[in-house]
């Protein structure tokens, strides 16, 4: 093996140790990572303030100013909606009870019977096995006591690095927003000066894959709520600001976030009507503004430049999911992005190397 292979191999090797360090450690590198990220999508705005020769510090210390204000008017305008929503559904909870029971049941049954024609599966059966469960739950919780207490006295310095890694995640932001330009100019001084040029390209074109993509979510996801909620509201549904706005920000986890929506809005629809129609209405609403998210609201506001088959997006959402739980779920399709263009770069690379042409020792 060449000296040049040789480092390229223990290059790799390094790249897998550190990765897998990040990984062990990221009850610490993840709130650091969240803070990176917002740092990433305010530096622009910060850039913009820096323009009105306004300093560093002031102009990250007025856009926290501003985010504070609009986000202490938005609760005043969505919570008490909010609130009121729920105080009227949790007045008609005996309703929904008794429609579950009367209307919904017998449906889930005749489901049931035709899937198992036995009849040894029907909803009066399995609540009452819920209930036989749950009355269990004391008895068995206690002998369980002694190992929780074991694990939770284990991973309690865990725990509390995660809290207060989390706590700190505007503390990061500020110092790493502060001094952005000067982390950017830190990572290009260590690319080698025969290779800069390139590798900037990749920088460049990574960046624009992901402002394009988070920016553009962001946006899409707060037009999807007002959609949903708009729409819920018109058909009648209980809790439809609720759901509206769950469902716009569960769309930053592709399929899964409409899927829940969809869910939600039509067990809604059955409990406070108990009729298909409105079911119907809901499919039609939530079907209608995916359409208009495919055919107009993604292509005009991120366009295609996230180029990624449906399939790998549901294995990257599976995957990160399977790591690092819910923010792996959220970043999958962003890092999936990233690593595509690595990928396709290191296949450019190969197609252009020795080996590939046959010219290879």
């Amino acid at each position: 093996m060449s000296e040049k292979w040789k480092s390229r191999l223990v290059l790799a090797i390094l790249s897998i140790a550190f990765i897998y360090l990040l990984y062990y450690l990221r009850s610490i590198t993840i709130p650091i990572f969240i803070a990176a990220i917002f740092a990433y999508l305010l530096d622009p705005v910060i850039d913009k303030f820096e323009k009105f020769h306004m300093s560093r510090s002031n102009s990250i210390l007025l856009l926290t100013f501003i985010a504070v204000i609009v986000f202490c008017l938005a609760l005043l305008l969505v919570i008490p909606a909010i609130e009121g929503e729920l105080r009227e559904a949790a007045k008609n909870l005996p309703h929904y009870a008794a429609t579950f029971k009367e209307k919904i049941g017998p449906l889930i049954d005749s489901i049931l019977l035709t899937v198992f024609p036995g009849g040894e599966y029907r909803v009066e059966n399995l609540i009452k096995e819920g209930e036989v469960v749950l009355k269990k739950i004391p008895l068995d919780i206690w002998k369980q006591v002694l190992t929780v207490m074991t694990s939770t006295f284990k991973n309690t310095l865990s725990l509390f690095i995660s809290v207060i890694g989390t706590l700190i995640i505007p503390l990061y932001l500020y110092y790493i927003l502060k001094d952005f330009d000067s982390i950017k100019a830190g990572v290009l001084s260590l690319i080698p000066d025969g290779k800069k040029d390139y590798v900037i390209s990749k920088f460049v074109e990574i960046d624009e894959t992901l402002s394009a993509f988070i920016r553009g979510q962001l946006l899409i996801c707060l037009i999807l709520g007002l959609i949903y909620s708009i729409g819920l509201s018109v058909i009648g549904v209980d809790l439809a600001l609720v759901i509206g706005l769950l469902s716009g920000v569960a769309f930053l986890i592709p399929y899964v976030g409409t899927v829940a929506g969809i869910v939600a809005a039509s067990m809604m629809a059955l409990l406070e009507f108990h009729d298909i129609t409105h079911v119907i209405y809901v499919l039609i609403l939530y079907g209608t503004a995916q359409v208009l998210e495919g055919t107009v609201i993604t292509p005009k506001i991120i366009g295609d430049k996230m180029g990624l088959h449906p399939l790998l997006i549901i294995v990257a959402i599976i995957t990160g999911g399977e790591l690092f739980g819910l923010m792996g779920m959220l970043l999958a399709v962003p890092v999936a992005a990233i690593l595509k263009i690595l990928m396709l770069s290191l296949l450019e690379n190969y197609k252009e190397s020795p080996y590939f042409k046959g010219n290879g020792p």
